[in-house]
């Protein structure tokens, strides 16, 4: 895997060794695009480039409406991401609310 950032932009955008997925983000400001990764990207490789340093266990992350079968029901850091996966990044916690 490369240490490529992802490119978000144009949906048709085609690029060889990449992948397309949906990224929903409710952080901050919130966040909604298709984003460019490289094949073989991890939940964990998408955060870092997504949201930083930002404490992961304080937000909620679902592939395809899902938290996988992991008995946890939290996605594993290793994770790999597949063409057209829609992630979304929730806060358990909304400010002001």
């Amino acid at each position: 895997m490369t240490d490529q950032a992802p490119v978000v932009g144009a949906p048709n955008s085609e690029e060889a060794g990449t992948i397309r997925v949906y990224l929903m983000s409710s952080a901050e400001t919130g966040f909604a695009d298709f984003v460019r990764l490289p094949v073989g990207a991890t939940i964990q490789a998408l955060w870092q480039q997504q949201m930083g340093t930002s404490d992961p266990s304080k937000f909620v992350i679902r592939i395809n409406r899902e938290n996988d079968e992991s008995p946890t029901g939290r996605l594993p850091a290793d994770f790999v991401l597949v063409e057209g996966d829609r992630i979304t990044i929730t806060p358990h916690k909304v400010q002001g609310a």
